[in-house]
C-alpha cells in the first residue's frame, strides 16, 4: 500500500499538470486570439492589394496621352467650377453696385447668360442720360469691380446706347 508521501507527490505532480495544462489553455486561447486578428488582418492587406493591383492594370491599360488628357479633363473639371464660383461672386459684387452709386438706375449682372450666349458674364447698367455715363464709369465702387472683372473674364465688349 502507498503511503501518505507518495500520495501526496503524486497529488503534488497532478496539480502541477493540471497548473500547466490551464498555462497551456490560456496560451492556446491567445494563439487563437491572434490567428484572428491575423486572418483579419490579412484579409484587409489582400482587398487593398487587389484595389492597388486594379489600378496598376488599369494605367498600364491607360495609354500616356489618356492618362494625360484624364488629368487635363480633370483640371478644366476644376477650373470651370472656380470659373462658376467667381462669376457667382463677380454677380453678386456688381448687383450691389446699385445701392452704391446713387445715381445708377439699374445694375444687374448675369453669369452665366443664356447657352445661345457668345460669353460668360453680361453686365448691364442703367443712368438717367448718357452725361452720367462717365460718372458710373469712373465712380470708385464701378472701379473696384473692374479688377475682379480683368481677373477671371478673358474678354470685355462695352456698348453705350441712349434710348
Amino acid at each position: 500500500m502507498r503511503n501518505i508521501q507518495e500520495i501526496d507527490r503524486e497529488l503534488e505532480r497532478a496539480r502541477q499538470k493540471m497548473e500547466r495544462s490551464r498555462k497551456l489553455d490560456v496560451i492556446l486561447q491567445d494563439l487563437k486570439e491572434q490567428s484572428v486578428r491575423r486572418r483579419r488582418a490579412e484579409e484587409e492587406a489582400r482587398a487593398v492589394l487587389e484595389k492597388e493591383q486594379g489600378d496598376v492594370e488599369e494605367l498600364e491599360r491607360m495609354s500616356l496621352v489618356s492618362f494625360l488628357a484624364k488629368i487635363q479633363g480633370d483640371l478644366e473639371s476644376r477650373k470651370a467650377e472656380e470659373r462658376r464660383e467667381a462669376g457667382a461672386l463677380l454677380v453678386a459684387r456688381v448687383n450691389a453696385l446699385k445701392e452704391l452709386i446713387p445715381f445708377a438706375l439699374e445694375v444687374k449682372a448675369f453669369c452665366p447668360p443664356l447657352d445661345s450666349s457668345s460669353c460668360d458674364f453680361v453686365l448691364y447698367s442703367e443712368v438717367p442720360q448718357a452725361s452720367d455715363l462717365p460718372l458710373y464709369q469712373n465712380h470708385p465702387e464701378h472701379q473696384a469691380v473692374l479688377p475682379l472683372i480683368q481677373k477671371y473674364l478673358c474678354d470685355r465688349r462695352c456698348c453705350d446706347i441712349e434710348g
